[in-house]
Parts: structure tokens; C-alpha cells; sequence
């Protein structure tokens, strides 16, 4: 992706990888992919996407852990490609899009 990255080199003689021009149709997270071919067919809402969840056969989760893990996942999705700066980092919302962060990286491959 010649058009998209350089090499450069930074001030400790190491090698980084520059952007060149910033793409929104590639900055669309999993979760958003998965949205969106849902919002087909279920009429989805993307502003408050939730995070697949399984659990094991007989893993029991308190009644009050399972109310509030449905009231976070109703919270709104920022997603790993976008500003984020103007979070809380204390907040919940925060926390959410630092799960998309991390659900993102391992969606990568």
C-alpha cells in the first residue's frame, strides 16, 4: 500500500511507518462489518453496538454483574478509527471503546 504508508526514520535511527492518506472506507472496525450486514436483515442500531458474548455451558454470572454487562453493552460504540480524545477516560464509554481497541487488534488477522 505504497499510497497509504511510508517508511520513515525516526529520531533513535529506528524504523516507523507514516500515513499518507487516511481511507474511511478501511477505517470500519469488525464490529461495525458485522453491523452492518445485520442492519439488513434485524434493522440494527449502530450507534450502540454490543460485543458478542458467550458463555460456557454452567458458567453462572450474578444477576447484578448480568444487568450491569447489558447496560454497558447498550452504551454507544466508538469506534477504534475515530477521535477519541474527547472521552472520559474514567467513564464507561471510555472502557467500551478500550474493549474495541483490543476486540479490533484481535480481529486484525
Amino acid at each position: 500500500f505504497p499510497k497509504l504508508f511510508s517508511f520513515v526514520k525516526l529520531e533513535d535511527d529506528r524504523i516507523g511507518l507514516r500515513l499518507l492518506s487516511w481511507d474511511g472506507q478501511l477505517a470500519v472496525s469488525h464490529l461495525q462489518k458485522n453491523a452492518a450486514l445485520l442492519e439488513n436483515s434485524e434493522g440494527t442500531d449502530s450507534h450502540s453496538l454490543a460485543f458478542p458474548i458467550g458463555f460456557t455451558r454452567g458458567f453462572g454470572l450474578k444477576r447484578k454483574c448480568m444487568k450491569w454487562l447489558e447496560e454497558w453493552q447498550k452504551l454507544p460504540y466508538t469506534s477504534p478509527y475515530v477521535d477519541a480524545s474527547h472521552l472520559d477516560p474514567r467513564t464507561d464509554v471510555s472502557e467500551k471503546r478500550i474493549v474495541g481497541v483490543f476486540h479490533e487488534l484481535l480481529h486484525l488477522t
